[in-house]
């Protein structure tokens, strides 16, 4: 085996990526790839990050960025999607990706600040959660 950091190209998700400047191992013969268990990481670490962009999905930054823009915790963020503990941690360490309507749902409150403040109140009503309901947590802007 030879290793190279040409072009590597990846089924993700259903869809062929290409990922690029990656070291790897080529078999000339058979065309076998293999990895260093540190760039089996970061190969996957990068296919995640190009199916997000082609798919216009928010990053884990991304998702961390607008939660913290809205003053809430991990706890109070997925009570106001509605999904259950532990997502909004998996979301934010991108162990997994979220749904195409939680992207949806988190798009439209990083593109309009208002829908925030109306997931928080129903989130509360649910809850029954004073201060969360208070508006005493106010989201920062997005």
């Amino acid at each position: 085996m030879r290793k190279t950091n040409e072009a590597i190209r990846e089924e993700f998700k259903g869809e062929v990526l290409e990922v690029l400047g990656l070291d790897h191992y080529v078999c000339d013969v058979c065309g076998e790839t293999a990895f260093d268990a540190c760039d089996m990481k970061k190969l996957h670490e990068q296919l995640d990050r190009a199916y997000r962009s082609r798919n216009g999905f928010l990053t884990p930054e991304e998702i961390k960025g607008l939660r913290k823009s809205c003053g809430v915790t991990q706890s109070e963020f997925e009570r106001m999607l509605g999904v259950k503990p532990p997502t909004c941690s998996r979301w934010e360490s991108g162990a997994v990706l979220q749904s195409p309507t939680a992207n949806q749902l988190m798009w439209l409150m990083k593109s309009t600040p208002c829908v925030i403040d109306a997931l928080k109140r129903k989130a509360a009503e649910k809850a029954g959660n004073d201060e969360f309901a208070s508006g005493r947590r106010q989201h920062r802007g997005v």
